[in-house]
């Protein structure tokens, strides 16, 4: 079944990114990991799977094409889903202030392109530490700063995708390089 409205929507970035890790994942599990409805998890899957994404392999398997994946985050997310930003908030870290993205920073074939004096971006939230203060990003979901806590490894992919849509000509260069290694890494 297809959506009425094909047209991406930031929701499914998240799902999208989600069901990459999680490929047996239900419309229940996405729904409550996310914090969105089923009714949304099942339309955004449909969208995806209209927009070439993802496939759909069996009643609740979803297969993320990992090809269309890399080239939508490298070259498409940042002018879909541009960032929002707000002057000084208090949160959760995302870009490249995110913890699960530090490793990265440590690669020997990232050197040349490691950024160490980027802003701290956190998406605003009462979960953050009185340290967490920097630029505040919108996130593509409200429950963006819950889901740091509860899957690392969505955290991990929406920073990277934060980095994308927020950071500056080096950052994204980073980050562009960074997503063949996670996707290359994907179950």
């Amino acid at each position: 079944m297809s959506p009425k409205n094909t047209t991406l929507r930031p929701v499914d970035v998240p799902v999208l990114l989600y069901l990459a890790e999680h490929p047996e994942a239900s419309f229940a599990q996405v729904a409550e990991v996310l914090g969105i409805s089923t009714s949304t998890a099942h339309a955004a899957r449909a969208r995806l799977i209209t927009s070439g994404l993802a496939h759909r392999m069996a009643r609740t398997r979803t297969d993320v094409a990992r090809g269309p994946l890399l080239e939508f985050l490298q070259y498409a997310v940042q002018y879909l889903f541009p960032a929002t930003f707000i002057p000084k908030a208090r949160g959760i870290p995302t870009g490249l202030a995110a913890p699960v993205l530090a490793e990265f920073a440590l690669d020997p074939e990232l050197q040349d392109v490691v950024v160490a004096d980027a802003p701290l971006q956190v998406w605003p939230s009462h979960l953050g530490t009185a340290s967490a203060v920097g630029v505040g990003i919108v996130p593509l979901i409200a429950n963006a700063p819950s889901v740091a806590s509860v899957d690392p490894s969505l955290y991990r992919w929406l920073a990277l995708v934060d980095v994308l849509r927020g950071g500056d000509v080096r950052a994204r260069a980073f980050a562009r390089r960074v997503l063949p290694k996670l996707i290359a890494a994907l179950p």
